[in-house]
């Protein structure tokens, strides 16, 4: 019968070299996985600030109103042009800001949120002219066989105007009577009336033209 006594010291000896290489039993940290979180903005709050239209500037003291079950609260911007509020109806509600030297700014908001910006524009502050009207000038009579060259002029809310006839869209409410060409050379055929229009974008102006026979 073999020895045991022999066999003892090699079992240890393998076990020892097993471990300093790595070969025995191998064990890992579990692993573990974050999920990162989105926060939330507390039931029944509103944040965000008022700044200046053009500059961004804060405004101070800007009276800020919203309403708490149709109950209006008032607060006013910090140095930040910062404001608050908490204890608000939670949906859609009223914001009204309003500063000294400012146009006063009433919308619609939803309730809760944070980060809302408004801005205030100053008042007197320069606005960007608008196109307010097409005007067409030309003779309001003519006699068949002739032809006559009409105008057209955007009119600005700043009353600026600038000559279009080039570039409008002309049209002739009853060819038969006259037409008009896409510069704006009307042409009598036979007498009547007819009604010129000239489009320029989304605005358009007319000219009524009677036309007599020869």
């Amino acid at each position: 019968m073999p020895d045991e006594k022999l066999h003892t010291p090699l079992a240890v000896l393998i076990l020892i070299v097993s471990l300093a290489t790595g070969c025995g039993p191998s064990t890992s940290a579990p692993s573990t996985t974050t999920t990162p979180t989105t926060p939330t903005v507390p039931a029944g709050t509103f944040a965000g600030r008022a700044l200046q239209a053009g500059t961004s500037n804060p405004i101070v003291s800007a009276a800020i109103t919203m309403f708490a079950a149709d109950v209006p609260v008032t607060t006013t911007t910090d140095a930040s042009g910062a404001f608050s509020f908490s204890g608000l109806t939670a949906g859609a509600s009223t914001l009204q800001v309003s500063a000294p030297g400012f146009v006063a700014s009433t919308s619609t908001v939803t309730v809760p949120q944070n980060g809302y910006v408004v801005m205030l524009t100053p008042v007197g502050a320069p606005t960007t002219p608008t196109l307010v009207s097409v005007a067409v000038t030309g003779p309001a009579v003519l006699t068949a066989g002739q032809t006559s060259q009409l105008a057209a002029a955007t009119v600005r809310s700043d009353g600026v105007r600038t000559d279009v006839s080039s570039v409008a869209k002309w049209t002739s409410s009853v060819p038969a009577v006259a037409q008009v060409s896409s510069t704006g050379v009307v042409t009598a055929f036979a007498a009547g009336q007819t009604v010129i229009t000239a489009m320029f974008r989304d605005v358009s102006g007319s000219l009524t033209i009677s036309v007599n026979a020869r």
